[in-house]
């Protein structure tokens, strides 16, 4: 289980971050949180579904079916489909929720070196180019992030997601949100 830290320019600033070697952090990882953006890249390859939450409803890949083994990922490491969910491609880092409500840029401790890897800052104290890009890339992943199920217009109702196929022929997916018949 990753322990995550806000990442700092003043406690990281000489610190560097070493990368992911292939997946075998998702070993025992049973569902992935999916956008809904990525329906059209995940309906060809993966069960999918919602999960209940506080506000609504998580859209998740399942990756196991036995709830330990993860299906997905070969033992060197390796994913073994050609679309992995971006929860998952942004790992050593994530986004998490500060307390005051803001978003920090958060390194798997394991991931954290003072000796060997990556740089996470340059020598002005900015993010490292890659460590920049991955932040671009989580923060992306966070504006896409859709609302809870429960916050369709209409309030909630049934909802379900959609394969669909576009005028060429091309799979994409929706969400819809069927609003309760109401007596007027």
């Amino acid at each position: 289980m990753p322990q995550w830290i806000a990442l700092s320019r003043t406690q990281h600033a000489d610190h560097f971050y070493l990368p992911r070697q292939g997946y075998t952090f998702a070993d025992r990882q049973v569902i992935a949180p999916i956008l809904l953006a990525e329906l059209p890249k995940l309906l060809p390859h993966y069960a999918l579904g919602f999960i209940k939450q506080e506000a609504g409803y998580q859209a998740v890949a399942f990756l196991s079916l036995d709830g330990q083994t993860n299906l997905y990922l070969h033992s060197d490491g390796r994913w073994l489909c050609n679309y992995v969910p971006a929860s998952l491609r942004g790992y050593p880092f994530t986004l998490a929720n500060t307390e005051d409500g803001q978003k920090a840029l958060c390194l798997d401790q394991a991931h954290l070196s003072e000796e060997q890897g990556e740089p996470l800052f340059d020598e002005e104290g900015n993010l490292a180019a890659t460590v920049q890009r991955t932040l671009e890339f989580l923060n992306q992943c966070e504006q896409n992030r859709e609302p809870a199920v429960d916050g369709c217009p209409g309030g909630s109702g049934r909802h379900r997601a959609v394969a669909t196929q576009d005028r060429k022929g091309r799979r994409a997916g929706t969400h819809q949100c069927e609003r309760p018949v109401s007596g007027k």
